[in-house]
């Protein structure tokens, strides 16, 4: 039935397009280029009319299944998958919506989030092997051809202390206030000092939250949570960041912007498939398992047409004072591809000595050379020269107009959203 509904929904869109061009033929001779703009848009909203009309169904059916199922590992699994079609509803939600006036880049955003999020439904399957649990969908394909298809607030301040001088003594406490808030306004939760064994989620529901600590070494966020310890990708990740072992930043979808942070890890510590700037920052490996390497990125781009990836500015790739003493005995590397057209860049960024020569390393199937966008600009330290870097078709030493394109301006349009919040950047390299 899936097979029949994509099949349906492709003539459909076809027929609707041929007859839409023929239907506007003739009318005072409009603009050939206007013209197929107007029609490329009701592609694209039917496209995700029928993609809408799919991922409900495939939520009604994760439900029935996951009240069904007796494993607790697949119900697991479920319970990822239905946050994610949820958070794939609401970025669809929000692109037929005209009161939004959307631009064409904030379009592109929310298609590149669903398709990031069907994708990470997809990966909790796979981990846990309960690939047969949900039937196969065609919204992937309907949001891929969309996105091949296209062309000042108030503050609220929530403080967070565990001493109780605060608003709230946890994190998890000024999140919940935050998404029962009914408001339009920007939220900016004020970490105070202190160690919070958390692990964080921004909901669904949430949007405009800004999460801000007392500096460098004082407001740490750490868990220990792994995919070995059974739990999924999704559910190993720490919160937006900050201190962990495997998965600690999660950077999932839409745009993001890191700055001045302390990121620590080991294995695929900073994954997801946002489009996100690290600017400013430092990033540290920490002593893996006994016979584990590390890898700083797994970024988790399925398209090639989704305008994400991690862009990794200015900030110092050191070595963990835990490694230190051992580190000859570990390898790391700068990224591998979680997915097929994975892409990071490290640009004018300090490379510690820990930094294997080859730079970057495979995936466990050893797929994605050819697709995957790895590239290095302007580097430097011990683990910066690219003499023996990797020889796949995908790695690039990029030139300083390309460096360009990974910009907080050109990659994130930061110069839009970031000035309400207060956070200093720079828009250039």
């Amino acid at each position: 039935m899936p097979g029949l509904v994509m099949l349906l929904a492709f003539t459909w869109l076809s027929l609707f397009f041929l007859s839409g061009i023929n239907a506007f033929h003739g009318l005072n001779n409009p603009n050939p280029e206007i013209l197929l703009s107007m029609e490329k848009a009701r592609f694209v909203n039917l496209a995700i009319n029928v993609a809408m009309d799919q991922v409900l169904d495939a939520l009604d059916h994760i439900k029935l299944q996951e009240s069904k199922s007796k494993n607790v590992q697949e119900r697991a699994a479920l319970s990822d998958c239905w946050k994610f079609y949820e958070f794939t509803i609401r970025q669809l939600i929000q692109i037929l919506d005209p009161g939004l006036k959307s631009t064409s880049l904030d379009i592109l955003t929310w298609l590149s989030a669903a398709l990031t999020s069907i994708e990470n439904c997809k990966t909790s399957m796979i981990e846990l092997n309960f690939t047969n649990s949900i039937p196969e969908y065609s919204f992937s394909e309907l949001i891929s051809n969309g996105l091949a298809s296209m062309p000042s607030e108030e503050t609220t301040k929530f403080v967070v202390a565990q001493d109780g001088s605060g608003n709230f003594r946890t994190i998890k406490e000024a999140l919940n206030a935050a998404s029962n808030k009914k408001r339009s306004t920007r939220i900016v939760i004020h970490i105070k000092q202190g160690t919070y064994h958390e692990y964080v989620e921004i909901g669904l529901r949430m949007k405009n939250i800004m999460l801000v600590g007392d500096g460098i070494g004082k407001t740490i966020i750490t868990g220990n949570r792994s995919y070995e310890a059974g739990h999924t990708t999704y559910q190993s990740s720490t919160v937006n960041l900050f201190e962990g072992y495997q998965g600690t930043l999660w950077a999932n979808a839409n745009r993001q912007f890191y700055k001045d942070c302390h990121i620590y890890g080991t294995m695929d510590f900073i994954f997801g498939d946002a489009a996100v700037v690290f600017q400013n920052s430092f990033i540290y490996a920490r002593k893996p398992k006994h016979g584990q390497s590390i890898v700083l990125t797994a970024q988790g781009r399925s398209n090639p047409n989704e305008t994400t990836g991690f862009s990794i500015i200015n900030c110092k790739v050191q070595v963990g004072p835990d490694l230190k003493p051992v580190l000859s005995q570990y390898k790391a590397y700068l990224g591998r591809p979680w997915k097929k057209y994975s892409r990071t860049v490290y640009l004018e960024s300090f490379l510690d000595s820990l930094i294997d020569p080859f730079g970057w390393t495979d995936w466990k199937d050893h797929s994605g050379h050819s697709n995957v966008y790895y590239g290095e600009y302007g580097n430097y330290g011990p683990g910066s020269s690219t003499k023996r870097r990797v020889k796949w078709p995908g790695y690039r030493i990029i030139n300083v107009t390309e460096e360009g394109k990974f910009s907080v301006g050109k990659f994130i349009d930061g110069q839009v959203w970031l000035p309400e919040t207060g956070v200093p950047f720079s828009t250039a390299i």
